[in-house]
């Protein structure tokens, strides 16, 4: 009994003394030639990894795929591995095994690879094919060092579009107008809810002015047009102010003492594109033009592309300034005019 229990803690303190070595896997990252593919289509990609463990000759590198794959036809000539750079790799044998969802390969190598260069897995032919169904699948990839040491490491093929977001959102027209002060600050006055833009107590010894802006604001790429028409001339009921000559030359601005009614037009900019004047107010910007047409609309202004005015814009507004000068035989009386605007736009 003594020779038995020495024995055992002979042998135990043998087992306790002797070092075992163990080797840890190491992570490596897979990567997938074509990451994404369409459903059931034919997988004629590659997979790639640097291994983190130096493989001697023997060594196995095994590739699992999901079981969604069709893989039927799948034999080994469609699968290859290869390792470009490494003076020490000969080749490797393929061994497909359907029944597992597996691939291996065995290396034959002149010495231990090296941990540089990347091990690569080429599918070609169609006989391995994606899912039927769209989502994402999951390759792995691991090794054997043949002593207990290797690597793993894995990545997803997307296949079909499961895996992407579409986002949406809508961008409404928008189509703004204001008339506003000179200095685009503040709305123009107005009393009861009309706008109003006063000549004052006119005299034959100088000419009256009053001004505001036209602010249109749009996202429209083809622009906008801004339009008025007329209730009726400058008028007291029973006499005509004399207005400016219609037409694209207008007239030039009457002195002090000269009978004449009509706007002065600064037509301003857009954000994108360019501002146009209408027929009626085209050639000579610094002439004074009629506004008291009845019939219309009548194109004032139009621009060629979005416009997008900031707070307090004087540029790309227009100006609108009317004009009256009066002479000796002007009837005396309250004279007043309505001009209605608008504003169009095609989107």
């Amino acid at each position: 009994m003594k020779k038995l229990l020495s024995v055992v803690i002979a042998f135990l303190v043998l087992f306790i003394t002797i070092p075992i070595s163990f080797v840890d896997a190491a992570g490596v990252s897979l990567t997938i030639g074509t990451a994404s593919m369409a459903i059931s289509t034919a997988y004629n990609s590659t997979l790639s990894f640097v291994p983190a463990t130096g493989l001697p000759t023997s060594s196995i590198v095994t590739l699992y795929y999901d079981t969604a794959y069709t893989d039927t036809s799948l034999v080994n000539g469609n699968v290859a591995l290869t390792k470009t750079g490494d003076g020490n790799f000969t080749s490797a044998t393929t061994s497909v095994d359907i029944a597992n969802n597996k691939i291996d390969f065995t290396i034959s190598a002149t010495g231990t690879l090296n941990t540089s260069n990347a091990f690569i897995i080429t599918f070609s032919g169609s006989n391995f094919v994606t899912p039927g169904t769209g989502a994402n699948y999951t390759f792995s990839v691991v090794t054997d060092n043949l002593v207990g040491g290797g690597d793993s490491g894995a990545a997803v093929q997307y296949v079909g579009n499961t895996n992407q977001v579409k986002i949406t959102a809508v961008v409404k027209p928008i189509l703004t107008f204001t008339i506003r002060n000179t200095a685009d600050n503040a709305e123009q006055s107005a009393v009861s809810g009309l706008k109003t833009c006063s000549l004052g107590v006119l005299s034959t010894l100088s000419v009256s002015t009053c001004d505001y802006r036209l602010k249109v604001g749009t996202n429209s790429l083809s622009g906008y047009t801004v339009a008025y028409i007329s209730d009726t001339n400058f008028t007291n009921g029973s006499y005509n102010m004399t207005s400016a000559t219609a037409g694209s030359n207008g007239s030039a601005p009457a002195s002090a003492g000269t009978e004449q009614y009509g706007v002065l037009l600064t037509a301003g900019s857009a954000t994108v594109g360019t501002i146009s004047r209408g027929t009626d107010f085209l050639t000579t910007t610094t002439n004074v033009y009629q506004i008291t047409k009845t019939s219309g609309p009548n194109t004032m202004i139009s621009s060629n592309g979005p416009n997008a005015p900031s707070g307090t814009d004087t540029t790309n507004t227009s100006l609108v300034q009317h004009r009256v000068a009066i002479d000796s035989a002007t009837r005396p009386g309250s004279y007043s005019h309505t001009v209605s605007y608008t504003v169009s736009a095609s989107f």
